[in-house]
């Protein structure tokens, strides 16, 4: 329920082990960041419902090559966040020693006009030469820039969401122009007739709800009251 703004990183969360608790970032704005919105090395998290914009990578997930049976990154869920005007959208990596990002679950996602040559929209291991053993699911994201007609990168080649390998499993994905309620504005839910609306895994729009963004359930009406999103 933060906003974060205006600095090189948004959230940095690394060097945990892999004590099978769960951690959960959720409902946060976070734009204007150099590097990224949310670096994460960390097993069983859940990064939901977040709104990132102007920022490097909008949320990327890594594996620590100092320590690759200690500190693995698996079984991590991206689910429902909004990334808008970052260089590069969602980006999963491993070295040549670890095993990188696993099991990672991608859904329900909007990616949007991302500028990166090399990573584009979504990217698996993208600097690494062997095969691509992430098993990532990706689904019922919408991924889209006028830029890049194939928005997606698994290892060295790109793919559009009708062509992605078969190593990569998930359907329901859309490759359109979101259509916001006013993209100027920063103001991103998705007008009636939006792809992405309720076209996400649940029925509801892909993308983050913008109505939860700043809004801590469990806090009084008054905390909540001073926390604004357009």
């Amino acid at each position: 329920n933060n906003e974060i703004y205006s600095t090189s990183n948004g959230i940095y969360y690394k060097h945990s082990t892999d004590d099978g608790k769960i951690s959960i970032i959720e409902n946060n704005l976070i734009h204007d960041t150099s590097n990224w919105g949310i670096l994460w090395s960390r097993s069983d998290g859940i990064i939901r419902n977040n709104i990132i914009y102007n920022a490097g990578t909008g949320i990327w997930v890594f594996e620590e090559a100092s320590s690759c049976s200690d500190l693995v990154s698996k079984n991590n869920q991206l689910l429902h966040n909004t990334i808008v005007d970052a260089i590069t959208g969602i980006y999963l990596s491993r070295s040549a020693s670890c095993p990188g990002a696993v099991n990672t679950t991608v859904k329900d996602n909007l990616i949007y006009n991302f500028t990166n040559s090399d990573h584009h929209g979504f990217a698996i291991y993208s600097w690494y030469s062997g095969s691509d053993t992430s098993n990532t699911t990706f689904a019922n994201n919408l991924i889209y820039s006028s830029s890049f007609s194939s928005p997606i990168r698994v290892i060295g080649n790109y793919y559009t969401i009708t062509t992605i390998p078969s190593t990569v499993t998930g359907t329901g994905n859309i490759q359109q122009a979101p259509i916001f309620t006013d993209y100027t504005n920063k103001v991103f839910s998705l007008l009636s007739n939006s792809p992405g609306k309720n076209s996400a895994s649940d029925g509801k729009d892909m993308g983050a709800d913008i109505t939860k963004v700043g809004q801590c359930p469990s806090c009084p009406v008054a905390i909540n009251d001073l926390l604004i999103v357009k």
